[in-house]
This record gives structure tokens, C-alpha cells and sequence, in this order.
């Protein structure tokens, strides 16, 4: 599946979701090129996707944003008992997960494996499950892949969630190597925690390295690279 349309919402099964999808599994690649929501099954999920599975790559080649996921390129729905193991691509000011690019609500037992790589993320998200989280609710749920990432600006990489920003981390993990080059947080769970986020009961066992080359240096951390008034439980 390609999509080559402005603000294209591109998946294998589904561009836009508003109902239900359940025990559905996909392969396949698909590859987003203009501000697009490219995910593995949905580019953008509004309902409820529960019991499913992709083994997806996904790319989003567009030089300046988008939404790129393993599943679902952005979630403001809830994702339950799901998985992706396809390897998520992306660059320029975008959210990049292994799971879902950005969540803006729930994702409760549900797992990525696949590797997720970030070009150019001048202020972009790269998370091994979520790239941003924001507003949303993470619970039992993990990350295995390795998560690399170089900008050219800003950025943030983390193992689970690049950012999360009012946003909860419960109950979750991740083991995956996590690698920045002039990034400015790395952290080997979240990258950045800002803003009354909450984590508690979590953890990340993969490596942090900060390969800064042209910045001072990253904030870099085996849980979490930079906090902001947030907590932790």
C-alpha cells in the first residue's frame, strides 16, 4: 500500500477507522509521502482496535511531518491486546513509534518488536511503542526493538515514548537499545516526561547512547532523558 496524497491517512486495512476492528492481522509495507497517518493497519484510528496484529513496514518520507506507526499511524482511540512487528521509518517534525506514532488516548496490553528509526527529527518524537504520548493513558504494555534517531534540531527519543506529555505511563517496559545523535533527550524509557506525566511500576533494561556531533550533548537517562514536573510511583 503507497499513499501519495496530501494528509493522506493510509493503513493496509483501513485509512480511517470509526468502528470496531478485532482479531485482524496484516502484512505488508506502507509508505506515506505527503503529511501522512501511515500505519501498518490504520492511519488513524478513532474506535477501538483489540486482538490484532501487523507485521508492517511502515515509511513516512515526507521531509518535514506526519504520523508514522506499526499499527496506527495516530491513536485517538483505544488499542487493546495488539501487537506490531514491522520496522517504522520516518523523518522531518514527526511522530514515529513502533506501536502507534502518537496516542492520544488508550493503549492497554499491547506490545511492538519491530525497529524504529528516525532521520532528520529536527523536532520530531521517536519511541519504540509510541512516539508521542500525549494526553493518553499507556498500561502493561512493552517494547523490544532497538529506537535510533538523528535530528538536526531537536527531538526526542525514548524506548516506550519518545514524549509524554500529560500522559501516563503504567505497568510498562522496554528492552530495546536506544541511540540519539544530536538529540536533546534520550532516555531509555521516555525521552521526554513533561508536565505532570505520571510513570510508576515501569522500566527499560536497553542501552542510552547520546552520539552528539554537532550540539553540546543530550539529556540523557537510563529511564528518562529530560522530566518536567511530573511523577513518579
Amino acid at each position: 500500500v503507497s499513499a501519495s496524497v496530501s494528509s493522506a491517512e493510509v493503513g493496509t486495512l483501513a485509512g480511517y477507522a470509526d468502528g470496531w476492528i478485532t482479531r485482524v492481522n496484516a502484512d505488508g509495507v506502507v509508505t506515506g509521502s505527503t503529511d501522512p497517518y501511515a500505519g501498518g493497519l490504520v492511519g488513524y484510528n478513532d474506535s477501538l482496535i483489540t486482538n490484532s496484529s501487523a507485521a508492517v513496514t511502515v515509511n513516512d518520507t515526507d521531509t518535514t511531518s506526519g504520523y508514522a506507526g506499526g499499527l496506527t499511524g495516530y491513536n485517538d482511540g483505544t488499542i487493546r491486546s495488539s501487537s506490531a512487528s514491522g520496522i517504522v521509518r520516518g523523518q522531518g517534525d514527526s511522530e514515529i513509534g513502533g506501536l502507534t506514532g502518537e496516542n492520544d488516548y488508550i493503549i492497554n496490553n499491547s506490545f511492538a518488536t519491530g525497529k524504529v528509526t528516525g532521520t532528520n527529527v529536527f523536532s520530531g518524537e521517536a519511541g519504540g511503542l509510541v512516539g508521542y504520548n500525549t494526553e493518553g493513558t499507556i498500561s502493561n504494555s512493552y517494547a523490544t526493538g532497538d529506537v535510533t534517531a538523528l535530528s538536526s534540531g531537536e527531538g526526542y527519543v525514548g524506548g516506550l515514548a519518545g514524549e509524554s506529555y500529560y500522559a501516563s505511563i503504567a505497568n510498562s517496559y522496554a528492552t530495546g537499545n536506544v541511540t540519539g545523535t544530536d538529540i536533546n533527550s534520550i532516555g531509555g524509557l521516555v525521552g521526554y516526561d513533561e508536565d505532570d506525566g505520571a510513570i510508576s511500576h515501569s522500566y527499560a533494561t536497553g542501552d542510552v547512547v547520546d552520539n552528539y556531533v554537532s550540539s553540546t550533548g543530550a539529556s540523557v537517562g537510563g529511564l528518562v532523558g529530560y522530566d518536567y514536573m511530573d511523577t513518579y510511583g
